[in-house]
């Protein structure tokens, strides 16, 4: 998605539209974020569509957003996660001229979810892929992508052979947790390694998939994390306006959800040549 000018892009991810949990997001709840932008990029796991019993539901939800915006007149834009891992065929966006990198974050990991039971298999299943591959190819993009494609949704398949669907968050135990805040800590050095080596030219990095927002600088880099509408919540934004970015909070209201007028953080993009 080039950024031409005039555009006012806002980032978010992790929607998890679908779920059957009673307190779960539903495509309506978003409608307030559409209000004075041009486009809405979610930024993987828009929707449970990996799970066989959530994908009708998730589906209609992804229906109602789609719906949502162009009743808006705001160009939608969904990159693919781990959760939704064939949703689209777009799995990173490159935002003001390459300054921007948009990822889900599924991809920076070889276990994808390393705090998970199946990290273990889909790391065995990065190396074998990765053993096939020619020289030129592993410093490439899109060939890395779409090998992490294939882990998850491997991974989802094993969960459905076994009749045993994973549900990990911070309430699964002591063990969960402690590999979750660990990736955490690991997980803005991974980003800022990930550029590093496949976009260098990259300025920022903007992600999702662990649920932890927050902002970081690795690198000489920009790390931003947009949280979750999930489990643990308190999601996060970054709306690309011209020269500017800028990460806010997402609050809830009797309406849906809305982004907060306050600024958590403004920066400056380069102009363009």
């Amino acid at each position: 998605m080039p950024h031409r000018p005039g555009r006012r892009v806002l980032i978010i991810s992790d929607t998890h539209l679908g779920h059957p949990q009673p307190s779960s997001l539903c495509a309506d709840q978003l409608a307030p974020l559409l209000e004075d932008i041009t486009d809405l990029v979610v930024n993987g796991d828009a929707a449970e569509l990996q799970y066989r019993h959530m994908r009708v539901r998730a589906a209609r939800e992804v229906e109602r957003l789609e719906t949502l915006c162009e009743d808006a007149g705001v160009q939608l834009t969904l990159v693919s996660g781990n959760h939704d891992a064939f949703v689209t065929d777009i799995r990173y966006l490159s935002l003001a001229g390459g300054q921007v990198f948009v990822t889900h974050g599924d991809a920076f990991h070889p276990g994808v979810a390393p705090w998970s039971a199946g990290a273990p298999a889909m790391i065995a299943d990065f190396k074998v892929a990765r053993a096939s591959l020619k020289p030129q190819d592993l410093y490439d993009l899109d060939t890395h992508l779409g090998i992490m494609q294939h882990v998850s949704h491997r991974d989802f398949i094993r969960q459905h052979e076994k009749g045993c669907i994973e549900k990990t968050n911070l309430r699964s135990g002591p063990r969960v947790l402690w590999n979750v805040v660990r990736y955490w800590r690991q997980v803005p050095d991974l980003a800022a390694q990930f550029v590093e080596r496949f976009t260098p030219d990259a300025r920022v990095v903007v992600f999702g998939h662990s649920h932890h927002q927050g902002v970081w600088r690795r690198r000489g880099r920009l790390i931003i994390n947009t949280g979750s509408y999930a489990f643990p919540g308190k999601p996060w934004a970054v709306r690309v306006d011209g020269p500017s970015l800028t990460v806010h909070r997402v609050v809830r209201g009797r309406d849906g959800y809305r982004v907060h007028r306050r600024v958590l953080l403004e920066h400056a993009l380069a102009p363009r040549t």
